[in-house]
């Protein structure tokens, strides 16, 4: 636009005075932001008051509005007010002098008793919501279907009583049908080591991926 400095919105205390001599200026109906900046310009000495551009005195006219209805509302409470301020402070009793030794009555304020609360129902009968009512739904807050107590994480398990050993089983040779001996005593029940409990010594291969080496495969479960 071939400016020396960039044209901003309406600020600082001239400029918003200036827009309200304006906006009371103006005729009825609805207000042209384009001939309020031609009249803005007439108004400007650079120093306080600058430019603007129409649709800034569009933007700000919204916000004078809302201050203007603020402003309204508190001259109309500002009676109510002041009268009720009154009342407060001539809201009171004289209280009788002592008899006898001219001490004059002074005015206390009368206290306000509230009404009690309603009776609460004991603490039993109070029950944590932790639910959420989505649609006239309830979801979350019913208790686990499956039992979950007593079920330990990793690090949460105790160590062995006295005489209990863990047997291992090798997974394949579970699979497989072998014997409990047979699957404690395989190879495969290590790590990194393979089953032996095939015909002369092979590895077995895992019933779901065919592998003859170690695999993340679950052991099926006994029905």
């Amino acid at each position: 636009m071939n400016t020396k400095l960039p044209l901003l919105p309406v600020v600082g205390k001239e400029e918003n005075q200036l827009f309200e001599r304006l906006v009371l200026a103006a005729p009825q109906g609805p207000i042209n932001f384009d001939q309020m900046a031609i009249e803005w310009c007439k108004n400007v000495d650079a120093v306080n008051i600058f430019p603007k551009l129409p649709v800034y005195l569009r933007t700000h006219y919204s916000k004078w509005q809302q201050n203007q209805r603020v402003r309204d509302a508190v001259d109309r409470a500002a009676p109510g007010e002041a009268r009720l301020r009154e009342i407060n402070a001539g809201f009171g009793i004289q209280s009788a002098g002592t008899v006898g030794t001219g001490t004059p009555p002074e005015a206390t304020m009368v206290p306000v008793i509230l009404p009690p609360t309603l009776q609460q129902p004991p603490g039993t009968l109070l029950q944590p919501v932790v639910g959420v009512v989505v649609g006239g739904t309830m979801v979350g807050g019913a208790p686990p279907t499956r039992g979950v107590e007593g079920k330990k994480t990793r690090g949460q398990r105790g160590k062995d009583g006295v005489g209990i050993v863990r047997h291992k089983r090798c997974k394949y040779c579970t699979q497989h049908g072998k014997s409990f001996e047979e699957a404690s005593i395989c190879p495969g029940r290590g790590t990194w080591s393979m089953c032996t409990g095939g015909e002369s010594g092979i590895s077995l291969e895992c019933m779901i991926c065919n592998s003859i080496t170690k695999c993340r495969c679950p052991m099926p479960k006994k029905t």
